[in-house]
């Protein structure tokens, strides 16, 4: 009897938790967008006698880099006259290029965006889409938040009740899923793993009528051509290993890359996050010493330590699973020597991977992948843009681009590490010195409550 009635209040709790979670998630005007660090103002600035590096191309000396309302109004020799009202930033022996671009995250939080800033990463697209995303995406827009440019996709549309994704399974609701997105203003439809052939078709056919890109996973029962065809870019090399390519020779995977190719497919890798498993599988608890959790949102800490927990203690075939990544880098470096894009995307968010840092691991992964440094900044910052259909606006140092750059102590050609020697960011033409970086890796540590965290994972 006591333990019935325990169980019964158990679940009483647990539906009240759950009930105020929605409410939370149903109610945007009283729980809007967190002001936990405001942005600096937007100023003239003139970064004077840098070095231009966009990647792919050669670095341009003694130039002056002229920055007006967001936007790059020029780049000039440096012996050419300033106008007076521009804010002079010396930048003698300095770098200036493109800010990082993460084009697969899962932000859950205004300390995500903050804390990416931090790390040099101006603009993120993420992949797990709730209304919320959209009131941060406005809130950085409109100089309200300081934090990372932001994208996102809708709710995935999957063919099963996997949490917080959207069931399709037919095509009229896969129609009205789509057009739901436009609706509310999502950048991107993303299709996850379960999806029927007749439903993708019908995803496929409305966003093209909508004019909504597509991306995502590999649906299992989805011919690959169809999914290429309607993809900017498949997630993770883990999926071509599990679904296309499990065990396949190097002629096998060369045979798939071209198939990208053909359809001009980006695949964005998602290497670091699988290597994070490696690295803490059975490692028991103090493999997590590693973790980066004050930059982690509490609700999502938990969740990643929850779904860890196999690899922790070892009840993974470790030695086995480490072949995973190694897999991976050889079908990125495979599919990157035929020629196909690859971009950088993190999937930080599960198993405790942290904003930020996590993109800088996943340059490392890439590296280490076959791809030059020059070919890795190309991956985080040229074809990210062109995914994002942003190539006139983004990822470059030109004039007519948003000032969303990076002032290096050094050239990151030379070490992808000098990346994280970041002498200022300069977001939406917002001047983040070593001060502001300062504030911004505080902020990145203010963290919404469990509660609001729920609520705004369910919201709709």
């Amino acid at each position: 009897m006591i333990k019935k009635a325990f169980a019964w209040l158990l679940a009483a709790v647990l539906m009240i938790v759950l009930a105020v979670a929605l409410l939370l998630g149903f109610l945007p005007p009283l729980v809007g967008v967190r002001s936990i660090l405001s942005p600096p103002a937007q100023t003239a600035l003139a970064l004077v006698d840098v070095t231009v590096l966009n990647p792919g191309e050669a670095p341009r000396p003694g130039q002056t880099v002229l920055i007006q309302g967001g936007s790059i109004v020029g780049v000039q020799a440096r012996e050419l006259g300033l106008p007076v009202e521009y804010q002079r930033v010396e930048g003698v022996g300095r770098w200036v290029m493109p800010g990082l671009i993460d084009l697969h995250a899962h932000v859950f939080d205004e300390s995500d965006l903050a804390v990416m800033l931090a790390h040099g990463v101006t603009a993120s697209r993420n992949m797990m889409g709730s209304p919320f995303q959209l009131r941060m995406r406005t809130a950085v827009a409109e100089g309200k938040l300081a934090g990372a440019r932001l994208f996102s996709a809708g709710p995935t549309l999957d063919g099963t009740g996997a949490p917080l994704h959207r069931v399709v399974d037919t095509p009229a609701q896969a129609v009205e899923a789509v057009q739901d997105s436009v609706a509310r203003g999502f950048d991107l439809i993303k299709v996850y793993d379960e999806v029927s052939p007749e439903v993708f078709a019908a995803i496929v056919a409305e966003a093209e009528a909508q004019g909504i890109a597509v991306a995502g996973h590999l649906p299992a029962n989805v011919p690959l051509d169809a999914i290429l065809t309607a993809y900017v870019s498949v997630e993770h090399a883990e999926e071509l290993w599990q679904n296309q390519l499990h065990e396949a020779d190097d002629a096998a995977i060369d045979q798939v890359a071209a198939r990208f190719v053909a359809h001009d497919t980006a695949l964005v890798s998602t290497l670091q996050i699988v290597q994070r498993l490696v690295d803490v599988c059975g490692g028991g608890e103090a493999a997590l010493q590693q973790v980066e959790t004050p930059f982690i949102n509490p609700l999502i800490a938990w969740m990643g330590r929850m779904g860890l927990q196999p690899w922790i203690a070892g009840a993974i075939d470790c030695d086995n699973f480490a072949g995973t990544v190694n897999r991976m880098q050889r079908i990125t470096e495979r599919f990157h020597r035929a020629g196909v894009r690859i971009a950088v995307g993190t999937d930080y968010g599960p198993h405790l991977t942290a904003p930020g840092s996590s993109l800088h691991a996943e340059l490392q992964q890439l590296a280490r992948s076959g791809l030059s440094n020059d070919e890795v900044l190309i991956a985080a910052t040229r074809t990210p843009a062109a995914i994002l259909g942003r190539s006139q606006t983004l990822g470059r140092v030109a004039a007519g681009h948003a000032a969303d750059l990076l002032l290096l102590a050094k050239d990151p050609r030379e070490d992808l590490a000098n990346l994280q020697q970041i002498d200022a960011v300069i977001a939406d033409g917002r001047l983040y010195g070593p001060a502001e970086q300062e504030q911004l890796q505080a902020a990145g540590m203010d963290h919404a409550g469990i509660l609001l965290t729920l609520g705004r994972m369910l919201g709709r």
